[in-house]
């Protein structure tokens, strides 16, 4: 049975979940008191609806107690947003949808938000951030991926002029705290052992802490300057 996703709140962040939900097996509804973002959305999926999502008697006609997972991805740049999330992430909790994630911009209300029912929150802006932060700190940073806390899956692209090096001299737990779980080479992918060599070009996986991912790229520049 496919899963039901209800999107609260229909802006760009609203539509842009739509579109990737959209590429996913799932049944989506999207509600906005914007009639305007509404007819957008309507382009999108067969189930979008001009409705208030803090008016319980709205959110009953439109059956959203048969969701399995419910977005109040509503900004908060106005003063009333944040008063919005809260109203409906009570109806929400009341009508037993058990997954309730909301969007928040800044940290200051997540607790608040974590009591009253919501079971996950997600801030775009502080991913969009982080990732603007490593691509500029970290040349050979492609994504990375957080998995709990500091710790983060990192993509990074080896340098051309990188020279190969074992896995076993490179000894990167020891050296640096981090492990190498994927190589992407010519487009073949697979998990390294010892006895496989890091070449320029690769395309790796990396799990650590952003700290110990620092301390190998410092190492990376320091092997290409040795070649010059």
């Amino acid at each position: 049975m496919k899963k039901s996703i209800l999107v609260i709140g229909l802006g760009r962040f609203g539509l842009n979940l739509i579109e990737n939900f959209n590429r996913l097996d799932v049944d989506i509804i999207g509600i906005d008191v914007d009639e305007d973002a509404v007819n957008r959305a309507i382009k999108k999926i067969p189930y979008a609806y001009t409705c208030d999502s803090t008016n319980e008697e709205a959110l009953k006609e439109i059956g959203i107690s048969n969701v399995d997972i419910a977005i109040i991805a509503l900004g908060q740049d106005n003063p009333n947003g944040v008063v919005t999330g809260i109203m409906t992430t009570i109806l929400l909790k009341r009508f037993g949808i058990k997954k309730i994630v909301v969007r928040l911009d800044e940290e200051t209300y997540r607790d608040t938000f974590m009591a009253i029912g919501a079971t996950d929150v997600i801030m775009p802006l502080k991913i969009a951030s982080e990732r603007i932060a490593n691509k500029f700190t970290m040349d050979n940073i492609v994504d990375y991926f957080n998995i709990a806390s500091d710790f983060n899956v990192f993509e990074m692209k080896i340098p051309d002029k990188f020279k190969a090096i074992s896995l076993v001299e490179l000894n990167s737990r020891s050296k640096y705290g981090m492990n190498i779980i994927l190589i992407n080479r010519d487009d073949q992918m697979f998990t390294p052992n010892s006895t496989h060599m890091l070449k320029p070009n690769d395309d790796i996986f990396i799990f650590g802490k952003k700290s110990d991912i620092v301390k190998f790229e410092n190492y990376i520049h320091t092997n290409i300057q040795k070649q010059q």
